[in-house]
């Protein structure tokens, strides 16, 4: 887990830097917005895995031989969990800017949600182990993202379906908690 002292820091040099932007009344208005598209990319990353699971991809005329519908499957998983988080983050009148949006999101995501106590108190406030729920919640975001990175951007052996799965697993959960949030 990031220390509280590092990702108060990073925010600050995201807010220096125009990356964040706090207090912003448009991105308020925005935030059901960002969790409809959060929810579309669900949709979009469950087709993929269900097209997989069943050994339709061959019926899919035009794709390469060596398509991966699990790497899709998990970009477009984290991008359900990214836009959810930016949902949450607009809620409180967070805006993130086109200028390092994933590394702001997630630093966001720690600061003004776990580390100010917010998520806890929204959505595990009821659970003896608060805490960690909220905890393991942010960090399936960086989990995903690491992911993501790694099938989007290096050349590695492809993704199991198995990975993929488990990745869209998360994102459901933080997808639904994100919306709570929102809408409470």
């Amino acid at each position: 887990m990031k220390l509280k002292f590092e990702v108060k820091q990073a925010v600050q040099q995201h807010v220096k830097k125009g990356e964040i932007v706090e207090n912003d009344v448009v991105v308020k208005s925005q935030c059901r917005l960002f969790l409809s598209k959060a929810e579309r990319n669900l949709a979009t990353a469950n087709l993929l895995l269900t097209i997989t699971e069943q050994k339709r991809l061959k019926d899919i005329h035009g794709l390469p031989n060596d398509f991966s519908a699990a790497e899709w499957g998990i970009i477009i998983s984290y991008y359900s969990m990214f836009h959810a988080a930016k949902g949450a983050l607009a809620k409180l009148g967070i805006k993130i800017t086109e200028d390092n949006p994933h590394e702001a999101t997630l630093n966001s995501m720690y600061f003004y949600y776990l580390f100010s106590g917010k998520l806890e108190e929204k959505l595990f406030d009821k659970l003896q182990n608060a805490k960690e729920e909220a905890i393991k919640l942010i960090e399936s975001l960086g989990r995903a993202r690491t992911l993501r990175n790694e099938v989007n951007y290096e050349l590695k052996e492809l993704p199991r379906v198995q990975t993929a799965k488990g990745i869209f697993d998360d994102a459901k959960v933080f997808v639904s908690k994100m919306k709570e949030i929102v809408f409470l």
